[in-house]
């Protein structure tokens, strides 16, 4: 049997107590409040410059509201189709007509650390969908564009079963999204 040092131990002891339980929730907590802006920033710049992501909009009802947010006490981003684009309306939930929620904070950063994708989160029932299955998988395929555009290709390998490929129009349309991103990021952290 192994012997454990005296480092090992306390550390073992420290990250078994409820103080380190507690510091661990808040940390993730907060971690999650910062990457759902970043992702309702992310979804106005996307939906401003990306060609794919307006063709799946096109049939996007106005008004059309969704929230994405962990269980059972947040965080929350609800976010709006308005014309042409995708706003984010607020922290919180904000009467959306469908909600993508995960079920715990560990299951959240999973997808947020992009350890795992959104759709294979859905697929592990690590996400609950609450409204229209339908619209929540054209909530996904819009997702999965974002993601394409924000995250670099050996992150996408990882979590698309067949990573897209980008030509000289795609880096461009990715430059005027990383342009438009830090406006649509000072916006949302007012």
């Amino acid at each position: 049997m192994l012997e454990l040092s005296l480092l090992e131990k306390g550390m073992l002891l420290v990250r078994g107590g409820a103080l380190w339980r507690s510091i661990e929730s808040k940390a993730k907590r907060a971690y999650l409040a910062v990457a759902l802006r970043v992702f309702g920033a992310a979804f106005e710049a996307v939906t401003r410059n990306s060609v794919e992501c307006k063709k799946e909009l096109a049939d996007w009802e106005e008004g059309r509201r969704f929230a994405l947010g962990v269980e059972p006490s947040g965080p929350y981003v609800t976010l709006e189709k308005r014309g042409s684009l995708i706003r984010m309306i607020g922290t919180g939930l904000k009467e959306p007509h469908l909600s993508i929620l995960f079920k715990d904070l560990d299951s959240a950063m999973m997808v947020f650390t992009t350890c795992m994708g959104v759709v294979q989160a859905t697929a592990e029932n690590r996400a609950l969908i609450r409204g229209d299955n339908a619209r929540a998988m054209e909530v996904i395929r819009v997702l999965d564009i974002i993601m394409t555009y924000l995250l670099p290709g050996f992150i996408l390998k990882k979590n698309f079963r067949r990573a897209p490929r980008f030509g000289p129009l795609q880096y461009l349309v990715m430059l005027r999204i990383y342009a438009a991103l830090f406006p649509a990021l000072v916006r949302t952290f007012r």
